[in-house]
């Protein structure tokens, strides 16, 4: 297997570089260009996912980071700690992401609504219920815990794909450990 050292890739979100067993190098745009319509589809989405129109993306990152850290998929937590830095995440609420740690010192009650949604849909989304529901109905608009719903479903069907493509999935506990989105 080559080095990660060993080889000059650049990471985006989207085009996250993995190494196969066999030592080659696949990324996730890679395994979708193998059917174009399918990637147009998911870029088309992404897109549609990224606007602030409905809800600001700072929200959408939380539960993306959240979705990320419980999937086991390093890269993607990396991927979105940055992006939700730039949207005005502390390090110190991503970490707190990574551990599963309800902050009220650290987040709304807006904010720690998305994180049990994330961490609902995520780990068990038949045990997801109406009370769930109402919750989320104190702090958002109908559109917006729609949005919320689709983002994590795309954040868990882009970081199980992203796991497959790299064949290398993170246990949960291992990640979660960790007191640092840094160290994953």
């Amino acid at each position: 297997m080559l080095a990660q050292s060993d080889q000059k890739q650049r990471t985006t979100q989207r085009d996250v570089p993995v190494s196969a067993a066999d030592g080659s190098s696949n990324t996730l745009a890679g395994l979708l260009a193998v059917n174009p319509a399918v990637l147009r589809a998911l870029v088309e989405l992404d897109n549609a996912l990224g606007n602030e129109e409905v809800l600001p993306l700072r929200m959408k990152e939380l539960a993306v980071i959240r979705s990320s850290v419980l999937n086991g998929c390093g890269a993607c937590v990396r991927a979105h700690a940055a992006a939700g830095k730039r949207s005005g995440l502390s390090d110190e609420q991503i970490a707190a992401l990574g551990i599963g740690q309800e902050r009220p010192d650290l987040f709304s009650a807006s904010e720690m609504a998305i994180i049990r949604l994330a961490s609902q849909l995520t780990l068990s989304p038949a045990a997801f219920c109406a009370g769930a529901l109402e919750d989320l109905a104190l702090h958002f608009t109908p559109a917006q815990v729609a949005e919320l719903i689709l983002a994590i479903a795309t954040a868990n069907f882009l970081n199980r794909v992203t796991l497959a493509v790299s064949g290398q999935p993170q246990k949960r506990s291992s990640i979660q450990k960790r007191g640092s989105y840094a160290d994953l």
